[in-house]
């Protein structure tokens, strides 16, 4: 594989400088390069697999470039990637695409750089000081979307409100080593929020609500709960999320107010063993279209049919769905040696109505 790959970059090397007017170059799905293509100055959209840990200086050659999508191989050990200063110097850059790479090297420079007011797109960036991403976002004020892992190094950890820039609406924070988030999330015009991996609390999510009046989409994934496994969401909390996705958490206790989540048209529980019920509260929200349960347990399930009764009999709400994927429940039908997969649906079916 390797000495195929190298032919084919030793092709192209060759190939390229033919095409040096040539605006987009998308070799994501063809081969593994070891260089980046500098000399097409010209270049508007650059996509690739690279087989490197750090990117040549030179690259800010490519002043035309908008957007740049780098990839690792799937078989390449994760490291962090190591870009030049004058990638900074890239004015026109809208969308930068590059897994996990860091700043802190380069922070000193990044201070002297110019602001990349084009730039809108920023992924996978590593902040390893909350002093590093606040750097980040002062230098691009008009990013929309951003995809960071964050740590913290201080201990204990201090606690910062961390103010994103005003466009921002979609946010993707995944942890690495520390499992709490060390600052307060701040975005005015956020619309999509995923955090992944954290240790969390009632607290921190709603003080984070109180910061996302406009929020539309919440997911939690693999998030750990303190407060002994329990989530309160208070009156008025959320009030424009329009779709929740709560996955593997280690969730027991799920208190919700009357009046939170006024607007929420799905609702999606996967891999969430531990958890009690889903409160009767989502019985009453009328915006409600749409209810997912995927491999949890059956108490989970019952709450879930429960919320269907109510809003398809009691509030006649047509448009309401409920999908159920229950691994439990599927076992139970395979014991009965079934092979037809009419016979399994029917099994399953006899099964929840025992539930209820």
């Amino acid at each position: 594989t390797r000495d195929i790959s190298s032919l084919h970059d030793f092709s192209i090397s060759r190939i390229l400088p033919n095409f040096k007017f040539r605006k987009v170059l998308d070799l994501e799905h063809r081969v593994f390069i070891d260089f980046i293509p500098t000399e097409l100055v010209y270049l508007k959209y650059f996509s690739a697999h690279i087989e490197q840990n750090s990117i040549p200086s030179s690259i800010s050659n490519l002043w035309n470039l908008e957007t740049l999508i780098l990839k690792s191989p799937i078989y390449a050990l994760r490291c962090t990637l190591l870009l030049p200063s004058t990638v900074w110097d890239m004015v026109k850059l809208r969308h930068l695409y590059i897994p996990d790479f860091s700043t802190r090297i380069e922070a000193a420079l990044l201070e002297n750089s110019a602001k990349l007011y084009n730039l809108e797109t920023l992924s996978t960036l590593y902040f390893s000081r909350v002093e590093d991403a606040e750097l980040m976002l002062r230098k691009t004020p008009n990013l929309r979307k951003l995809i960071c892992e964050v740590e913290c190094l201080e201990y204990p950890p201090q606690y910062h409100v961390l103010n994103f820039p005003i466009r921002l609406e979609i946010l993707k924070l995944y942890r690495s080593k520390f499992k709490t988030i060390p600052f307060c999330i701040s975005a005015p015009n956020l619309k999509y929020l995923k955090l992944c991996g954290f240790s969390l609390d009632s607290q921190y999510l709603s003080e984070t609500a109180d910061h996302l009046k406009h929020l539309e989409v919440l997911i939690l994934y693999k998030v750990e709960f303190g407060d002994h496994r329990e989530w309160k969401v208070s009156n008025g909390k959320f009030p424009q999320l329009k779709i929740l996705k709560l996955e593997y958490l280690s969730l027991v206790k799920w208190i919700v107010a009357d009046d939170a989540f006024p607007n929420l048209e799905q609702l999606v529980w996967r891999g969430c063993q531990d958890l009690m019920e889903i409160p009767s509260c989502f019985m009453d929200i009328l915006s409600l279209k749409y209810i997912g349960v995927e491999y949890c347990n059956e108490s989970v399930v019952k709450s879930a049919l429960n919320i269907q009764e109510t809003q398809v009999e009691d509030y006649q709400n047509t448009n309401f769905k409920l999908v159920l994927i229950e691994f439990s429940l599927q076992k139970k039908a395979w014991k009965l040696n079934l092979t037809d997969a009419e016979d399994m649906h029917n099994a399953v079916k006899n099964i929840l109505a025992e539930i209820r």
